[in-house]
């Protein structure tokens, strides 16, 4: 009797813990799935209003030329490659960008006069093509930096004050970073101060946090009109995805708990069975 009574106790909790699992991922699942179709829904409706706006329109976004006044591009342009970069350091505050379009009908931004930050510039020149379809272009420009106009300590923060990890480590002469926040976090807090104590930062870009990728800038500069900008790209995950990941982690969570007890269940069975051989 005793023996049946155990079994019976052991098969209940190995039920309640199916069964909860499975009441668990219907309602996630639900959700989920909801929330998935109706942002499938939406993106196939504006996918098929853009196909028939741009039918019979050209879909050319090349350039054919591309050149900055006085300095040269490497490598050498050609119209399939996108990143380029001026080699040495530039002094100047501004540099004159030229481009022509492949595609007459096509349109081009991002070119005439581009003023320069102090450290790196990542230029884009975006060229579009008649059917509205974008090709962006790059060019890497260093511009000299103040021997001491530079951040010495970087730190970011969600409200709580939870840090946050960004990539790669902070160095002063980097002045470009990445990190990735949860979907609930709409803004982040920015700890960083200058070598040149009067030095004035500016943070832009930190509030607000819209869904995947966000810019942040923090512009160091002087009286004089010195400038450095440091820009840090800030992920934040989207809430579908988020949902998928709490699935995972219940999902190995409960398969765990299931293994542990059938384990249990097992060993019980076995040492029952062996008790009951050695007392006949």
């Amino acid at each position: 009797m005793k023996k049946t009574i155990n079994k019976i106790i052991i098969f209940i909790i190995i039920v309640f813990i199916i069964f909860s699992q499975n009441v668990i991922f219907a309602t996630m699942a639900d959700y989920t799935d909801e929330q998935a179709d109706k942002k499938l829904e939406q993106e196939q409706k504006e996918w098929k209003q853009e196909q028939e706006e741009k039918v019979g329109k050209s879909s050319n976004n090349y350039l054919k030329k591309l050149s900055v006044e006085n300095y040269s591009i490497t490598p050498e342009f050609d119209k399939q490659t996108i990143n380029y970069e001026i080699k040495e350091e530039i002094t100047d505050d501004s540099i004159t960008i030229k481009a022509e379009t492949d595609d007459e009908k096509a349109s081009v931004s991002g070119i005439g006069k581009i003023i320069l930050n102090s450290g790196e510039n990542n230029i884009e020149i975006k060229v579009t093509a008649e059917n509205g379809m974008v090709r962006t272009y790059f060019i890497n420009v260093k511009k000299q930096v103040k021997q001491d106009l530079k951040l010495n300590n970087l730190k970011i923060t969600t409200e709580d004050k939870s840090e946050i990890e960004i990539t790669p480590e902070f160095n002063e002469n980097i002045y470009e970073y990445n990190c990735e926040v949860q979907s609930y976090v709409e803004k982040v807090d920015i700890d960083a101060n200058s070598n040149i104590e009067n030095a004035n930062i500016e943070i832009t870009g930190n509030e607000n946090l819209k869904e995947g990728l966000n810019q942040v800038l923090i512009t160091v500069s002087t009286s004089n009109d010195e400038k450095v900008v440091y820009k840090i790209n800030v992920t934040r995950k989207h809430a579908i995805s988020q949902i998928e990941d709490k699935k995972q982690e219940f999902n190995y969570r409960y398969m765990a708990i299931i293994v542990f007890v059938v384990i249990i269940f097992i060993i019980i069975l076995f040492a029952k069975r062996k008790k009951g051989k050695h007392n006949k």
